[in-house]
């Protein structure tokens, strides 16, 4: 009895081993062949390059989290290949980065599809969407037609991060009859596999712990595309009052310790882009709003002044604090401060109020007192604070009668339509 137990007990643990030992060499077939459909998939779109990259990341992984990290970046590439057969089929086709961004998108029925690709050497400006709208807000719109009206010369390109735009949207339509404008799909994927913010972007630290994934997009696109392309980069609150500066390589204050990143040029693989890049990844963080923006030019900017030594005290040594410019806008016009080969372009020239001033802004009566005595470049609306704001149109505020007479067009469309700007 008991050596028929034993012969019993040793014919289940062979059955077992065995049957490990065959899970496991299915599991190495099903793997390998796994990676060949993907690589065929990648193959067919041209993405070599990047899968190639996605699979060492997964090789270089150890452990039990390891393993999990690997399937992970195994799955992301084959999404991305599946996402890219299908777009060739279908244009409407959400892309992975899209569902981790925007999962709520829906594309338009009655839409017009973004020009796909920009050529280089342009004389641009760039304004960026990062939260897959299909329509444009009239605030976006006005800061497009105003830049457009000033820079005749240029070409106001505004990226958006849906492959759809919406053509019963009166904004749209507005827009997209402008001479010296066009809509450019921004394809994550295209401009971010060749650049130092490849592995930032795959790993989607930039939807890690934070509650604004779409603005970590803007400040790293925004440096992107200038390094990419070259030319000017301008936040969509702003409002142009003035054409832009004909210098080259310039950025703006925003008050005596800090340069913004809300306007700049520069040109294509300039220093200072590159450097900001690298300070971007260098000192990402996810949860602090303008660590990656505002801190990374002006950490740069430091670092520009301090090698050159020129100008270091007279940008950056001023005493704390902001005085109120609201009563006392200048009309004087200095010379942009160079340090380091790149030109700052003083507050009152490009950030006129204050983003403690911001009420300011639509106070009823002011407008026409601005205008008379600004000689800014545009006005900031600081609109991470003023988006609940809804100024009467016509009520003679700083921003009523700037939009009025910079975006004339939207302003008319947003008061047929009894709409707030």
């Amino acid at each position: 009895m008991h050596t028929d137990i034993l012969r019993f007990s040793r014919k289940c643990w062979l059955v077992l081993v065995s049957s490990l030992l065959v899970g496991c060499i299915l599991k190495s077939v099903f793997h390998n062949v796994l990676l060949q459909i993907i690589e065929a998939r990648l193959s067919i779109m041209g993405a070599e390059e990047l899968y190639a990259n996605i699979k060492r990341q997964g090789q270089n992984l150890s452990g039990t989290a390891g393993r999990a990290a690997e399937q992970s970046i195994e799955q992301r590439a084959a999404d991305y290949a599946e996402e890219n057969v299908r777009h060739i089929n279908s244009e409407a086709d959400m892309t992975w980065w899209q569902k981790e961004l925007c999962p709520l998108l829906s594309f338009p029925k009655d839409s017009v599809q973004p020009t796909s690709k920009l050529k280089p050497g342009g004389n641009y400006i760039f304004m960026t969407e990062t939260m897959c709208k299909t329509k444009i807000p009239p605030r976006q719109a006005c800061a497009a037609e105003s830049f457009s009206k000033h820079n005749p010369g240029k070409e106001v390109i505004f990226w958006v991060t849906s492959q759809r735009l919406d053509t019963s949207d009166p904004y749209v339509k507005f827009l997209l009859g402008l001479k010296n404008f066009q809509f450019v799909f921004l394809d994550m994927d295209y401009h971010f596999t060749n650049s130092p913010l490849r592995d930032w972007f795959y790993n989607v630290v930039w939807n890690r712990n934070t509650s604004w994934a779409y603005m970590n997009l803007a400040d790293a696109t925004r440096f992107l595309l200038v390094h990419e392309f070259g030319g000017v980069y301008m936040d969509t609150d702003f409002v142009s009052l003035r054409r832009l500066p004909s210098d080259k390589n310039w950025i703006g204050r925003q008050d005596p310790e800090t340069i913004a990143a809300g306007a700049f040029h520069f040109e294509k693989n300039h220093e200072f882009i590159k450097r900001a890049i690298t300070n971007f990844l260098e000192n990402f963080n996810s949860t602090l709003w303008a660590n990656n923006g505002p801190g990374v030019v002006t950490r740069v900017m430091k670092e520009f002044c301090q090698e050159s030594r020129d100008l270091e005290a007279k940008i950056f040594s001023e005493k704390k604090g902001h005085k109120d410019r609201s009563k006392k806008w200048k009309k004087k016009q200095p010379k942009p401060e160079p340090c380091g080969g790149v030109k700052v372009i003083q507050p009152h020239l490009i950030y006129p109020l204050y983003y403690r001033e911001w009420r300011f802004i639509f106070k009823p009566g002011f407008g026409e007192r601005f205008l008379k005595v600004s000689t800014a470049y545009a006005l900031h609306i600081w609109n991470k604070l003023s988006v609940d704001s809804t100024p009467q149109l016509g009520d003679g505020s700083i921003y009523d009668v700037t939009a009025k007479k910079f975006c004339p067009e939207v302003y008319r469309i947003t008061l047929a339509a009894n709409l707030t700007l």
